[in-house]
């Protein structure tokens, strides 16, 4: 969850594309351009675009890394990113997407099979990540993710052979515009098969088998479990160093590089808990510095800071889901009275850079033609602490309530301010913040097991979805706390990830008496009475077959409103960031 970022990343938060960046600072090498430093709050464990994201900070961070085929600008128009043009045959249903030229960062060219085969990953059944939604457009991508077709290949791409070239058959009703401004999304990012599938486990961890396709390659990256050591040398050990990607955008031999990308290199420094970098709103404005961080104390309250910066909405919300087996959560009383005991408004007052959430979309979603997205069942801003209190069942008074959030700044203090209501709710509430998780996987590039970092959330939400309990009794948390990311300014993605077939979880496989296939359909984090849960998959599924956008939005707005009466998630804060950059 990050407050404080680069002006250039700030642009493009709400697509999760990035514009070519651009250095403020003079060139410090005859060819090489300026190196500048780059400060984050906390660490982003693995640097793959198609992973689930739980934070923020690691889907804006992959943007240095990775480049999809559009960009959305500040105003949400479509701009052209890996793509050079694309053209649309509505008789058809055909987008054809011309790649422009442009390199991976070991000098192979970017082709089509690389963006195909990210998306076959996003849509694999075994894959559980709700930013497979933003593909259901494309004709067969539901029918692939729900296992009932092999390949997208099967039914939806070809190629014209040129080796520059995408073909997209969309499926009858699809709002194309919505489709292209989806392929902004990070989450679509290019991979290339031959390096995923060559180390399965450590590829996106690796400076020696990762490749990007964006303006910058990886140069060194290292991460550790705790933060709390403080000595200078350890401090310089745990850094991120991006270079430019040469190959971006041009020919390996183009000597003219260093006007697509700059500055030459980015050195970046975790700044984990018990590390406070002290930099103060004239450190940044008088030095060549990118700060990409949490807001210090100082810095929240710096009246100076908050008027000069400029402050950004983006497509997330910070949310707690339930996602024990413990049955008292079944209870929409219970639900209803943990999200009633939060005063949303105090949270977003004490982040500073955030707003009170009133569902469960930001307002960066929108509706039809641009206009906002609005539904009318609205979460209370301010506590209903009495009201909460009676609704509370007796079993849940009975329990530990365990709670897990990340170990960054804004989630200390939303830890700090949700355990406060909860218990006033007569609840028994412990509250856990989270770093690294370590664990010992065989690394195939060394021919040896070795220990690898993984977010502790992100492990947690992933169990989760898969259906499964954590082995060891310490990992069983009742409730986690991430930023909910969106994906896409169009509702039908956020909303599909609350739903039980079109989550974006996939299925399980088996096969029953007389080898009949059995798909059991994951499930997602939401927790729903079991009519809501019908009704909202009904909706969803109705909205997703509607002839016109009008009777979709209607759907979407429906389920909305059904996220505020039934409580399946908690929103607690929509995320936004303030960035600020020297003039250098």
């Amino acid at each position: 969850m990050k407050r404080i970022i680069s002006l250039l990343l700030a642009l493009t938060l709400t697509v999760g594309s990035m514009a070519v960046l651009s250095s403020c600072g003079k060139g410090d090498g005859e060819d090489l351009g300026a190196q500048i430093a780059v400060y984050l709050g906390d660490e982003v464990y693995d640097l793959d675009p198609g992973d689930y994201f739980v934070s923020d900070n690691a889907a804006q961070f992959m943007s240095l890394l990775y480049e999809p085929l559009f960009k959305l600008d500040e105003d949400g128009d479509l701009k052209m990113a890996a793509a050079e043009d694309y053209e649309v045959n509505e008789e058809e249903r055909e987008i054809a997407i011309t790649l422009r030229e442009s390199y991976w960062s070991d000098g192979n060219r970017v082709v089509p099979g690389d963006f195909v085969y990210a998306w076959e990953r996003l849509l694999n059944p075994a894959n559980q990540n709700p930013a497979a939604a933003l593909l259901y457009d494309i004709e067969g991508a539901l029918e692939v993710k729900n296992g009932e077709s092999s390949s997208l290949y099967d039914a939806a791409f070809n190629n014209k052979g040129d080796g520059e070239t995408i073909i997209i058959n969309y499926r009858e009703g699809t709002d194309v515009d919505a489709l292209l401004a989806n392929f902004a999304s990070i989450a679509t990012a290019p991979v290339r098969q031959s390096v995923v599938e060559s180390n399965e486990g450590f590829w996106s961890k690796s400076v020696v088998s990762i490749v990007t396709n964006g303006p910058f390659s990886l140069a060194s990256y290292n991460v550790e479990e705790y933060g709390s050591d403080t000595d200078p040398e350890d401090i310089e050990d745990r850094k991120i160093t991006l270079e430019r990607n040469v190959g971006y955008h041009q020919p390996r031999d183009s000597k003219k590089f260093d006007k697509q990308v700059k500055p030459y290199q980015i050195v970046s420094f975790w700044d984990a808990e018990g590390r406070e970098l002290k930099l103060t709103y004239e450190d940044i404005t008088a030095k060549t510095v990118f700060f990409l961080a949490d807001a210090t104390a100082e810095g929240r309250k710096n009246a100076t800071f908050a008027k000069e910066a400029d402050v950004y909405d983006t497509l997330s919300t910070f949310t707690f889901a339930f996602i024990s087996d413990n049955e008292i959560f079944a209870d929409v009383n219970l639900r209803k009275a943990m999200s009633m005991a939060l005063d949303r408004e105090a949270i977003a007052k004490a982040l500073v850079y955030a707003k009170a959430a009133t569902g469960f979309l930001p307002g960066t979603v929108l509706g039809v033609n641009g206009k906002a997205f609005a539904p009318t069942s609205k979460f209370n801003t301010a506590a209903q602490l009495e009201a909460a209190k009676a609704l509370v069942p007796a079993a849940a008074k009975s329990v530990t309530i365990r709670v897990a959030l990340g170990d960054d700044a804004d989630s200390v203090i939303i830890g700090n301010l949700v355990k406060k209501a909860w218990t006033d709710l007569g609840l028994t509430v412990e509250v856990n913040n989270l770093g690294a998780k370590a664990s010992e996987v065989f690394n195939v590039g060394v021919g040896a097991k070795e220990v690898k970092y993984d977010s502790y959330v992100q492990y947690l939400v992933k169990t989760a979805v898969e259906g499964s309990t954590p082995a060891k009794a310490e990992d069983v948390y009742d409730v986690v706390g991430f930023d909910w990311q969106m994906y896409s300014a169009s509702p039908i993605v956020g909303l599909a990830s609350l739903s039980g077939n079109m989550n974006g979880n996939g299925v399980k496989v088996s096969y029953g008496e007389n080898g009949a296939t059995v798909r059991e359909s994951l499930p997602s984090l939401a927790v729903w009475t079991a009519a809501k849960q019908a009704s909202y998959d009904k909706l969803l599924d109705e909205a997703y077959k509607a002839k016109t956008a009008a009777d979709r939005e209607a759907k979407l707005l429906a389920a909305a409103n059904l996220i505020v009466e039934d409580v399946p998630v908690i929103p607690v804060v929509f995320n936004r960031s303030v960035a600020v950059i020297g003039n250098g």
